[in-house]
């Protein structure tokens, strides 16, 4: 237990490092704890204090300390209790007066070794997307090539960093910016640019390569696992957040039942089970499934497709599709799975990105493809893009009633087959979109969606019974008790 003036101390960092919003995603995204768990509702100073109570009562004090740390670095106040409280200062913080800009530098030539100089881990640089930074400068003296996987995660990086706070210098800055504004128009699924910005410089020369060596291939891995962490850390809170406010996400949802609240929660808390890593339980084997399987299913959410993940397939995942893309397409498919008979649940393979032992389903939250509205994308294809048997687009503004004779004109089609020259008969998958009266089901409760879903894969598997000899497979046959 520390005495009153230490833990006043602390108190007075934190307090001096974070606003109430930040210190809530602190705590939820390094501790696993909520604010409101820990605290009552008191002016912010004396809620500051409750966590640094509670985190010396749980002997929690160090990871509370180490939370801070990475989440505001720049704090000199941070600073000064980091290293006076925890054993191993960072490598950045002893080599920098607590005055100078706290930098990530990532350098190197045309070989494959480059230098890694940063007051995190490469497990830890999703903290560049949070609100306080854990530095305020980042310096890629590398050359862009647009087929180096590192060079693609640090657009990632960028594309998503909120404007302002940030200095960014790197080699070449036309050549850095054009390759981030360009590869935003395939692989950003949103009406909107982000990342670029006036702030950018050209870095000159080399800076010091006194930093960690890392392989280009090896620090791209690093890097994306731990903006991958990131976004589902953060995934995890808006999903339960809108769960349990009850009001679902503003423009998509209305009021979303209670009952059925309760159970698309309980079904998440499910999934995030078979997303996140237990280090007490997991096997490397084990493991090493849970990171192919949520690696496939955030970047199926931002895929009109439902086949394999190219390389830029992780671009889009970060801050600027949370809110408006990932979320919505993770509701409508919490909304649906809890309807099915079968469990519906995230997986590796293709198609799509959730299955069942009787069918694939692909939820989708994008808003745009190749910069065209979704709609448009799909009356130009003569063809279906899924083969996957339910489809949910999160984000079209079509409803199922106009949405189903598109369909039904794109299965009623035939084509040769490439192998044999033989004709074949197109499958047709049950599409759900968040309709109005999707929306209204979701209102009423789980047996009024449950209806709603049985009458719309019903009709549907009685189509396709009528119109396909030999019959197609009817993968909503069964799914419902009531079809």
């Amino acid at each position: 237990m520390m005495d009153g003036p230490e833990i006043e101390e602390i108190r007075q960092a934190i307090l001096d490092a974070y606003d109430e919003n930040g210190l809530e995603q602190m705590l939820r995204f390094r501790l696993n704890v909520r604010l409101a768990q820990i605290t009552g509702n008191h002016e912010f100073s004396h809620r500051v204090f409750q966590v640094v109570e509670w985190a010396d009562r749980s002997s929690r004090m160090t990871e509370l300390i180490e939370a801070a740390y990475y989440h505001n670095s720049t704090n000199k106040n941070v600073r000064n209790i980091h290293k006076q409280y925890c054993a191993s200062p960072s490598a950045a913080e002893t080599s920098a007066s607590p005055d100078e800009p706290v930098e990530l530098v990532i350098t190197g030539d045309h070989g494959r070794t480059v230098f890694w100089l940063a007051p995190v881990q490469p497990a830890d640089i999703g903290g560049l997307w949070d609100s306080a930074p854990p530095f305020r400068r980042v310096i890629f003296a590398l050359d862009f090539d647009e087929s180096d996987a590192l060079c693609r995660v640090l657009l990632r990086l960028l594309c998503h960093h909120a404007p302002g706070g940030l200095d960014i210098a790197v080699r070449d800055n036309r050549t850095w910016m054009n390759a981030l504004t360009e590869a935003q128009i395939p692989y950003l699924p949103v009406d909107a640019r982000h990342g670029v910005g006036t702030g950018w410089q050209d870095c000159s020369g080399s800076p010091s390569t006194s930093g960690r060596h890392w392989s280009r291939d090896g620090l791209a891995a690093a890097l994306e696992d731990g903006l991958d962490d990131w976004c589902l850390r953060r995934l995890d809170l808006v999903v339960r957040d809108a769960l349990r406010s009850g009001s679902g996400y503003t423009g998509d949802f209305r009021q979303i039942h209670q009952d059925l609240r309760r159970l698309m929660l309980q079904r998440w808390r499910e999934w995030f089970q078979t997303l996140s890593e237990d280090r007490e339980k997991d096997t490397p084997e084990a493991w090493a499934r849970k990171k192919a399987v949520r690696h496939r299913f955030k970047r199926m959410l931002l895929s009109v497709t439902d086949g394999a993940v190219g390389d830029w397939g992780g671009f889009a995942l970060g801050p600027a599709t949370m809110e408006s893309c990932m979320l919505p397409a993770t509701l409508l498919a919490l909304a649906v799975a809890v309807c099915l008979d079968q469990p519906w649940q995230p997986h590796e393979r293709t198609p799509g990105n959730l299955s069942s032992s009787m069918f694939n389903g692909h939820a989708c939250g994008v808003e745009r493809v190749n910069g065209d509205c979704l709609e448009d994308f799909l009356d130009r294809k003569t063809s279906f893009p899924w083969n996957s048997h339910i489809v949910l687009l999160a984000k079209s503004r079509y409803s199922f009633a106009t949405i189903a004779p598109r369909l039904q004109s794109l299965a009623s089609s035939a084509e040769a087959d490439d192998a044999t020259g033989s004709l074949r008969t197109q499958f047709q998958p049950a599409v759900i979109t968040l309709d109005s009266d999707f929306r209204r089901a979701m209102e009423a409760g789980l047996q009024p969606l449950r209806s709603h879903l049985s009458k719309m894969l019903g009709d549907l598997a009685r189509q396709q019974r009528a119109q396909f000899d030999p019959p197609a497979p009817a993968p909503a046959t069964g799914v419902l008790d009531h079809v």
